[in-house]
């Protein structure tokens, strides 16, 4: 391509000419002219598109569409702040020893035994160990001195706090809880669900579970009129736990029969039918398997 830029005369003999006689103001200038109009921007486009091997182009639309995507998959991506937040307090709770020690790092002087108890029942890989001298929840902060163990799911020690944490609270998981949204100026209850859907392959796991090969989490809302619909990517990023005299200023929709009805069998259906239908097709097992309910004003 860059001899196809110099039509009238080779590269090789432009080269040669401002070697020999580039310091004579009439050769200099005419090898200028010959090289401002080899690369103007109109012949070089002209060339790329004459050699492009495709004249194929993503329209606009389409690039907005994969942009928002993006965007859409980077906002469900799990944050290694959210993991951080959730495992040390969790960690703390449960018996487990954890400080801070260098930035976005910690020290772990003592793992519970009914952690490593649990890991032995669920796990499949190495053992938890008693004690880990660095951990940290970012890829950035593990080769420093003292490699870090890196906390995220899949690590077995989150995978046992998680698992003991949903043994401990499931019950709280059915009960629910009222939630504020300050965004909206809106003063109506209404019934927000959080969804689990889960595609099983059928192939058992080492301790004899089903074989998870993909996992989607789901919002839905039901309002008074019972008119059900799905409530965003992540709307409970906006919610947070009432104060007391808020619950008592709404107690009474609260109590409404709307909201004592089989509600979760109404979000099932509608998750059901509202699934990928794709993965329908391609997977042979598709399970929904655990709601929670919040109430939302």
């Amino acid at each position: 391509m860059l001899g196809e830029l110099f039509e009238e005369r080779a590269l090789k003999d432009l080269l040669f000419e401002s070697i020999q006689y580039g310091e004579q103001e009439d050769v200099k200038a005419r090898l200028f002219q010959a090289v401002d109009g080899a690369v103007d921007q109109r012949h070089l486009l002209d060339l790329l598109e004459k050699r492009q091997i495709t004249g194929d182009t993503m329209p606009q639309a389409r690039v907005q569409a994969l942009r928002l995507a993006m965007e859409r998959a980077e906002a469900q991506r799990l944050q290694p702040h959210h993991i951080q937040s959730f495992f040390v307090e969790a960690f703390r709770r449960l018996g487990g020893q954890i400080k801070p020690r260098e930035e976005g790092r910690w020290g772990i002087t003592h793992v519970p035994l009914r952690l490593r108890q649990q890991d032995r029942q669920i796990g499949s890989g190495a053992p938890l160990q008693r004690k880990y001298e660095r951990i940290c929840f970012e890829k950035g902060k593990i080769n420093q001195q003292s490699v870090a163990a890196l906390v995220c799911p899949g690590h077995p020690m989150l995978e046992a706090v998680i698992s003991m944490v949903c043994e401990q609270n499931d019950h709280l998981m059915q009960q629910g809880a009222v939630l504020i949204d300050d965004t909206d100026d809106g003063n109506i209850v209404s019934a927000l669900f959080l969804l689990e859907h889960g595609v099983q392959d059928g192939r058992p796991t080492n301790p004899g579970k089903p074989n998870v090969i993909s996992q989607k989490l789901q919002f839905t809302a039901v309002d008074p009129s019972g008119q059900v619909a799905n409530a965003g990517i992540a709307p409970h990023l906006n919610l947070r736990p009432a104060a007391r005299h808020e619950i008592e200023a709404v107690e009474d929709h609260l109590n409404e029969d709307w909201l004592r009805s089989d509600l979760e069998k109404t979000v099932m259906q509608f998750a059901t039918v509202t699934l990928d239908r794709p993965m329908w097709q391609r997977c042979a097992t598709v399970a929904v398997r655990k709601s929670t309910r919040w109430s939302r004003r």
